[in-house]
């Protein structure tokens, strides 16, 4: 009984000191994360004014790097946050005050390491703060088995602007599924006005064994740039076994306002899928060119309720004798579908003939 009774009170006297010794883990835990966060709301803002004003020519790099040197982890913290919030012109101007940290390293060795969500922040954030040196690195990121670390790595390629990345970002993220070609897409159009030669080269150099999936991007891409000078090439993918690719042609060639490629879109309004030939009749209105009006007053036949649409619309934006043609059809057309859209555009636009009321 009394070796019982001596378990029983050694036992809660351990417990006792494990129940004290972890409460007063989770007081002093509580206090330094308290102690830190005051200290951090004090250094921030001192961190944040010190970078901006290195960048505004206020405040030196070594003045600017001891601030943050106060606290390694919450500076390189601040370092970030303002170069996400930057262009890459000031993103490269903030490399000196980076470079105490030696941070390229590290992040370039996580890109390299086994967790695949330490590669792709790392990616982010060399794209943040990584030099040129960097490049060869994310280049071979493009092609790492996690779709995540490969768009991380293309995002970061585009922030560097060169224009030699353009097509391998493409390669690598030509992918089967919408969600990975609106991601390319929209990492491409990022690049601007870099990203047209390079996608001009790759239309070039046609070849319809191909996946349709790189030249559908790169033409959409160009579409959405306004590439007027890629028009020709765009305009050679209209006749393309794939019908989508000669949606995306036709739909490009609207955004690029050049007049050379209406006689290409006026071809294609008699393309055997109706979705082109629609694309086709919109963009011919973008165009603004009088000399498709023959061909779109042609359309108004068309089988198809949205091609009809389209040719109709196009004419009412190309002035007076795109709306001379829609009243004339109104009057004289023998298909009553074509009369109908006729009057629907007029009716749309305010401006049909009393006499048709």
């Amino acid at each position: 009984m009394g070796n019982m009774y001596t378990f029983v009170l050694y036992a809660v006297v351990v417990l006792g000191a494990v129940v004290f010794l972890m409460a007063g883990y989770a007081v002093l835990t509580r206090y330094l994360s308290e102690r830190r966060q005051t200290r951090a709301s004090k250094l921030r803002p001192r961190m944040v004014d010190a970078v901006d004003g290195f960048l505004d020519g206020r405040v030196e790099a070594a003045d600017a790097q001891r601030e943050l040197a106060a606290d390694r982890k919450l500076g390189l913290g601040v370092l970030l946050g303002v170069a996400s919030a930057r262009g890459r012109d000031e993103q490269v101007r903030l490399r000196p005050l980076v470079a105490p940290f030696d941070y390229e390293r590290k992040q370039l060795e996580a890109l390299a390491g086994g967790n695949p969500t330490k590669r792709a922040n790392a990616a982010v954030h060399l794209g943040y703060l990584g030099s040129d040196a960097a490049a060869p690195a994310l280049l071979a990121a493009l092609h790492d088995e996690i779709l995540d670390v490969r768009l991380s790595a293309a995002q970061a390629l585009v922030q560097m602007r060169r224009s030699v990345t353009v097509v391998p970002i493409l390669r690598a993220l030509a992918l089967p599924g919408r969600w990975p070609l609106q991601r390319a897409t929209e990492l491409l159009y990022g690049f601007g006005a870099v990203a047209i030669a390079p996608l001009q080269h790759l239309l070039a150099q046609r070849n319809d064994a191909e996946s349709t999936v790189m030249p559908t991007v790169a033409i959409n891409v160009l579409g959405l740039l306004g590439a007027r000078e890629a028009a020709g090439q765009v305009a050679g993918w209209l006749d393309h076994p794939e019908g989508e690719v000669r949606v995306t042609a036709a739909k490009a060639l609207g955004n690029m306002h050049e007049p050379a490629v209406a006689d290409a879109l006026m071809q294609a309004l008699r393309d055997s899928e109706w979705q082109v030939r629609s694309m086709a009749a919109k963009s011919l209105g973008r165009l603004g060119e009088e000399r498709a009006i023959p061909a779109l007053d042609g359309a108004l036949g068309d089988p198809a309720w949205w091609v009809r649409y389209n040719a109709a619309n196009a004419l009412a934006g190309l002035g007076g004798d795109g709306l001379d043609a829609l009243h004339r059809a109104l009057s004289t057309q023998a298909d009553p579908f074509a009369r109908d859209i006729c009057r629907q555009t007029l009716e749309e636009h305010n401006l049909i003939a009393e006499e048709t009321s």
